[in-house]
């Protein structure tokens, strides 16, 4: 929580604070690990690269990339139309102090502001890099309904699953610090 706290200005801490559900990585982890009993074969998993925090406001998109020097640096900003997210826009950064997801030590975050009306403000999704191809966890858990759209996208291979209205669980093949940013 307080790599968090590092993260943001006082006047959106504030906020936070207000809203601890929101921002407590308890809810997502619950959710990611119950879900994660209903597959077939449960994917090894080398590491959580990231974890995704939705912003419903631009201006606390730009709270996020001002503050983020004071606890890392940018790694990359853009416009959700690159990714065909027309209203979106994304900032990766790149924490000093990693974050504890589950038993992993998570030093990049995704910050994207989106006004779609399905999420709410706070996590989002996490992303992890299994040790098994993307191929292999989406044909051992049939069951399982990937979102395998960018399975075989050269710059960011991704497969993804909703698990709750708010939450998503995702495997990606590369590290968003490795990624090809073109």
């Amino acid at each position: 929580m307080g790599s968090i706290g590092k993260l943001i200005s006082i006047d959106y801490f504030t906020y936070i604070k207000n809203m601890k559900e929101k921002v407590s990585l308890k809810p997502i982890e619950k959710a990611i690990r119950s879900y994660l009993e209903s597959f077939s074969i449960v994917p090894e998993i080398n590491n959580c690269d990231h974890l995704c925090y939705i912003v419903k406001e631009e201006s606390k998109f730009e709270e996020w990339k001002k503050a983020a020097p004071e606890i890392g640096f940018i790694l990359r900003e853009f416009d959700g139309a690159a990714r065909n997210l027309s209203n979106s826009r994304f900032l990766i950064i790149k924490i000093k102090e990693p974050l504890i997801f589950m038993e992993y030590k998570v030093s990049i975050l995704e910050i994207k502001f989106t006004d779609f009306p399905e999420f709410e403000e706070g996590w989002q999704h996490a992303e992890f890099i299994p040790k098994d191809s993307l191929e292999t966890i989406v044909t051992t858990n049939p069951g399982i309904p990937f979102e395998t759209g960018r399975i075989n996208d050269p710059d960011n291979a991704e497969i993804g699953v909703r698990i709750t209205k708010q939450y998503s669980l995702k495997f990606r093949t590369d590290s968003l610090e490795n990624q090809n940013w073109r």
